[in-house]
């Protein structure tokens, strides 16, 4: 690799650059938008974000978000963008998603171009190819969440450091841009991007000479006057609330505490990796320590990767509240450490193959409890024998003919990692639409003569979650939402004229039925919409109503 350390000096991209790069995202926008408008919002954040985004669109305030009538401070940027395709495009799968996919690819074509610059073209093509059997990387680029924006903007800014180190400061004004757009986009995570640079500057020795140059402090000032007025205007409208909700708990809190029961010990990230990251995983800890022995002995110009990689799992590591989204930034550094790895053992004779084969055997015969729910296998055994067949007769044959095995056996072995990888990421990409979410669509609008919030009846079933703001229903159901939890609530929430529409377990469904006229509109198991006419128990007192529901 001594021809590495030299090449990131002088490499410019040409015409051939262009085509691989188009092409990496031309194969990223067909895994990464197929059916993308195809599967139900998941529960929880990305509902979350697609109600606060529609609630801006038409309300038109873009500065106080709103979820179920309470206040909600969110970092803002993912927000506008959602909010502004929903307002053109209306509210949808695909628009809420889109921003999250493009920024997908986005990281795509810059893990070729890192890996292209510190590395080769091979390394930049097997690095991206990688990332994009990432099971993580893949699941999340498919949500509207935050995580693929601000991974997307801290490998531009780890990039335009890149360029920097090449002699060119004005990518310093790139750094500073792409921070302050990770800041809009994750608060303190937006940050991750200038600490990799900082620490990679240290260990380079480069950090006073960097100091020096005017441009770092002029894309700072671009930085902070880029998120300053947002930060200004929240607090002059909301004050303390502001200070105390988005910069003490989202920041301060999170930072030094456990926050709802998201923790875990310090191999937490270890088993998300490997549920996540399958089957590279089993790779990672030999290539981390070849680019380690690389970098001592200044084989590779830059440990910028080997920082990213082992920053953003170190850090997340030891902070308490702990999410397995966190970790996302790691993966790009990650796939183009994996991809020098298989390059050197593709050169080398023993050592590089041996870990492959160890590795390979292990994805084969040891898989996540969580990827076998999945995608409902393990790695198919006709996968599995036959590229274990093939290995054996093709390692037969160059023993032979006294020919190296390493040069034919790594690729062959790269093979059945990526579709292996391939195998578990299949599902995610197929059409998908949870029975909370066809329920919902029943009862939007205002169909049936109904009127008002949706009823979601919570019942004994245990179906049902116990919470008064089912994001996902309000969502799909495009009403805001009610929570009755027991049949004594019923009679009020009924006590009108009109038909009322009620979600409810199918399990608590005859016992609707029994005490009110209804009418089944669908049924999703576990979960159904009937339209409420009346009461039939007692019609003429809602008191007795109350009694009836009460007494059942």
């Amino acid at each position: 690799m001594k021809s590495d350390a030299a090449r990131q000096r002088v490499i410019a991209f040409d015409r051939v650059d262009a085509v691989l790069g188009a092409l990496v995202a031309f194969g990223g926008g067909i895994v990464l938008l197929v059916n993308l408008w195809a599967r139900t919002l998941a529960e929880w954040d990305e509902a979350t974000y697609a109600v606060i985004a529609r609630n801006v669109a038409v309300s038109g305030d873009w500065l106080t978000f709103h979820l179920a009538g309470a206040t909600r401070f969110e970092p803002p940027l993912y927000v506008w963008l959602e909010a502004a395709l929903f307002r053109v495009f209306g509210s949808s799968e695909l628009t809420a998603r889109v921003v999250s996919a493009l920024a997908g690819i986005g990281v795509l074509v810059l893990t070729y171009a890192i890996g292209r610059k510190l590395h080769s073209r091979l390394v930049g093509l097997l690095g991206a190819a990688i990332l994009l059997t990432c099971y993580q990387f893949v699941y999340f680029a498919r949500m509207g969440m935050l995580d693929t924006v601000l991974t997307l903007c801290i490998y531009l800014a780890l990039f335009s450091y890149i360029k920097v180190k090449e002699g060119d400061r004005r990518w310093w004004y790139v750094v500073g841009a792409a921070t302050a757009v990770a800041v809009m986009d994750k608060s303190a995570g937006g940050l991750i991007a200038p600490l990799i640079i900082g620490l990679t500057s240290i260990i380079d020795g480069s950090a006073l000479r960097l100091l020096k140059q005017p441009e770092v402090w002029l894309a700072s000032g671009l930085a902070v006057a880029l998120v300053l007025p947002w930060f200004v205007a929240m607090t002059l409208i909301h004050g303390s609330a502001f200070i105390g909700n988005y910069i003490g708990y989202r920041v301060a809190t999170r930072a030094t505490q456990t926050i709802d029961n998201h923790g875990g010990d310090l191999l937490a990230y270890a088993f998300v990796a490997r549920r996540f990251f399958f089957p590279w995983v089993y790779l990672v800890p030999f290539a981390l320590f070849v680019y380690l022995r690389s970098l001592v002995r200044r084989e590779i110009s830059s440990p910028i990767l080997f920082v990213a990689a082992v920053f953003v799992f170190g850090f997340f590591t030891l902070v308490p509240s702990k999410l397995p989204w966190y970790i996302i930034p790691m993966w790009p550094a990650t796939c183009i450490i994996i991809a020098v790895f298989l390059r050197e053992a593709a050169r080398s004779t023993w050592l590089g193959l041996a870990a492959i084969a160890f590795s390979a055997a292990i994805a084969a015969f040891y898989v996540p409890q969580s990827l076998r729910v999945v995608a409902g296998l393990p790695i198919p055994r006709l996968l599995t024998f036959g590229f274990l067949g093939a290995a054996i007769v093709i390692g037969a044959l160059l023993v032979v003919r006294r020919r190296p095995l390493a040069p034919v056996l790594v690729p062959l072995a790269a093979a059945f990692f990526f579709l292996g990888a391939a195998h578990y990421i299949w599902p995610v990409l197929q059409p998908f639409q949870s029975p909370e979410s066809v329920v919902a669509k029943a009862a939007a609008g205002a169909r049936h003569g109904e009127k008002g919030p949706l009823i979601v009846f919570v019942g004994t079933s245990g179906v049902v979650p116990r919470t008064s703001v089912w994001e996902h229903v309000i969502f799909y159901s495009e009403r805001p939402m009610r929570a009755i939890y027991s049949l004594a609530d019923l009679p009020a929430a009924l006590a009108t004229d009109t038909p009322r529409g009620i979600l409810v377990a199918t399990a608590d469904l005859s016992t609707v039925s029994h005490l009110y006229p209804s009418q089944v509109i669908v049924t999703s198991e576990p979960f159904a919409y009937v339209v409420i006419r009346g009461c039939r128990a007692c019609r003429d007192s809602a008191r007795r109503c109350h009694t009836a529901g009460s007494s059942t």
